[in-house]
Protein backbone atom coordinates (compact mmCIF):
# COMPACT_ATOMS: atom_id res chain seq x y z
CA UNK A 1 0.00 0.00 0.00
CA UNK A 2 0.97 3.18 -0.95
CA UNK A 3 1.87 6.12 1.71
CA UNK A 4 -1.26 7.97 -0.31
CA UNK A 5 -3.80 5.11 0.33
CA UNK A 6 -2.68 4.73 3.49
CA UNK A 7 -3.94 8.27 4.20
CA UNK A 8 -7.02 8.18 2.22
CA UNK A 9 -7.67 4.78 3.68
CA UNK A 10 -7.65 6.79 7.38
CA UNK A 11 -9.60 9.31 5.87
CA UNK A 12 -6.89 12.17 6.39
CA UNK A 13 -7.05 15.48 4.11
CA UNK A 14 -4.15 15.08 1.52
CA UNK A 15 -1.90 17.65 1.01
CA UNK A 16 -2.19 19.74 -2.33
CA UNK A 17 0.70 17.89 -4.27
CA UNK A 18 0.40 14.16 -3.09
CA UNK A 19 2.37 12.93 -5.68
CA UNK A 20 5.43 14.91 -3.49
CA UNK A 21 4.63 11.83 -0.44
CA UNK A 22 5.71 8.79 -3.80
CA UNK A 23 9.13 10.70 -4.29
CA UNK A 24 11.70 10.35 -2.27
CA UNK A 25 12.67 13.57 -0.29
CA UNK A 26 15.44 15.51 -0.93
CA UNK A 27 18.87 14.33 1.60
CA UNK A 28 21.29 16.87 1.95
CA UNK A 29 23.62 14.21 3.34
CA UNK A 30 23.28 11.86 0.29
CA UNK A 31 22.67 14.70 -2.42
CA UNK A 32 19.99 11.81 -3.49
CA UNK A 33 16.60 12.45 -3.95
CA UNK A 34 14.15 15.41 -5.17
CA UNK A 35 13.57 19.14 -3.88
CA UNK A 36 10.50 20.35 -4.83
CA UNK A 37 10.87 24.06 -5.28
CA UNK A 38 8.10 26.22 -3.96
CA UNK A 39 6.08 23.73 -2.41
CA UNK A 40 7.69 22.18 0.84
CA UNK A 41 9.75 24.30 2.87
CA UNK A 42 9.49 26.93 0.89
CA UNK A 43 9.75 31.31 1.90
CA UNK A 44 9.32 32.41 -1.63
CA UNK A 45 10.06 36.07 -2.89
CA UNK A 46 10.20 37.90 -6.38
CA UNK A 47 13.00 39.92 -6.91
CA UNK A 48 13.60 42.42 -9.31
CA UNK A 49 16.62 42.80 -11.28
CA UNK A 50 17.76 44.55 -14.85
CA UNK A 51 13.51 44.57 -16.13
CA UNK A 52 12.81 41.30 -14.72
CA UNK A 53 11.45 39.85 -11.70
CA UNK A 54 12.34 36.17 -10.87
CA UNK A 55 10.44 33.78 -8.71
CA UNK A 56 13.08 32.09 -5.92
CA UNK A 57 12.82 30.34 -2.37
CA UNK A 58 15.14 31.89 0.88
CA UNK A 59 15.07 28.51 2.16
CA UNK A 60 16.55 27.14 -1.18
CA UNK A 61 19.22 29.41 -2.73
CA UNK A 62 21.23 26.84 -4.70
CA UNK A 63 21.84 27.23 -8.47
CA UNK A 64 21.26 23.77 -9.28
CA UNK A 65 17.71 23.41 -8.27
CA UNK A 66 16.81 25.97 -10.82
CA UNK A 67 19.04 24.01 -13.72
CA UNK A 68 15.01 23.76 -15.25
CA UNK A 69 13.30 27.01 -14.49
CA UNK A 70 13.63 30.88 -15.97
CA UNK A 71 16.16 31.71 -12.94
CA UNK A 72 19.54 32.17 -14.06
CA UNK A 73 22.16 31.18 -11.63
CA UNK A 74 23.58 34.45 -11.58
CA UNK A 75 20.60 35.55 -9.43
CA UNK A 76 20.58 32.41 -7.09
CA UNK A 77 23.99 32.88 -6.74
CA UNK A 78 23.48 36.57 -5.53
CA UNK A 79 20.39 35.34 -3.32
CA UNK A 80 22.52 33.00 -1.71
CA UNK A 81 25.26 35.58 -1.41
CA UNK A 82 22.53 38.75 0.48
CA UNK A 83 20.91 35.45 2.76
CA UNK A 84 24.08 33.91 3.94
CA UNK A 85 24.70 36.63 6.42
CA UNK A 86 20.90 36.41 8.17
CA UNK A 87 20.91 32.47 8.25
CA UNK A 88 22.71 32.95 11.46
CA UNK A 89 19.95 35.82 12.41
CA UNK A 90 17.05 32.89 12.21
CA UNK A 91 15.07 32.23 15.04
CA UNK A 92 12.80 29.30 13.68
CA UNK A 93 9.73 30.27 16.32
CA UNK A 94 9.88 33.67 14.46
CA UNK A 95 8.96 34.73 11.18
CA UNK A 96 11.60 35.24 8.91
CA UNK A 97 10.40 37.12 5.86
CA UNK A 98 10.80 40.43 7.03
CA UNK A 99 14.69 39.71 7.38
CA UNK A 100 14.84 37.84 4.36
CA UNK A 101 13.23 40.62 2.48
CA UNK A 102 15.34 43.71 4.11
CA UNK A 103 18.25 41.55 2.82
CA UNK A 104 17.02 40.49 -0.83
CA UNK A 105 15.99 44.62 -1.35
CA UNK A 106 19.98 45.47 -0.16
CA UNK A 107 21.25 43.23 -3.06
CA UNK A 108 18.34 43.61 -5.79
CA UNK A 109 16.32 46.47 -7.04
CA UNK A 110 13.28 45.30 -5.19
CA UNK A 111 11.65 42.44 -3.90
CA UNK A 112 8.17 41.05 -2.56
CA UNK A 113 7.12 38.37 -0.51
CA UNK A 114 4.75 35.49 -2.20
CA UNK A 115 4.29 33.19 0.01
CA UNK A 116 5.38 30.86 2.81
CA UNK A 117 4.61 27.22 3.34
CA UNK A 118 6.52 26.67 6.53
CA UNK A 119 4.69 28.07 10.18
CA UNK A 120 7.23 29.64 12.16
CA UNK A 121 7.80 27.84 15.48
CA UNK A 122 5.93 24.25 14.22
CA UNK A 123 7.75 20.93 14.75
CA UNK A 124 8.05 19.30 11.56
Amino acid sequence: MSLVDAIRELGWKLPSHPEALEEQEFDPHTGEGKVFLYETDACNFEVFDSGSWYKVDAEHPFPELYEDTDVPSSIVKRVYKALDSVYDKLDWREDPTPIYLEALRREFDDARFVNMTIIPGAIY
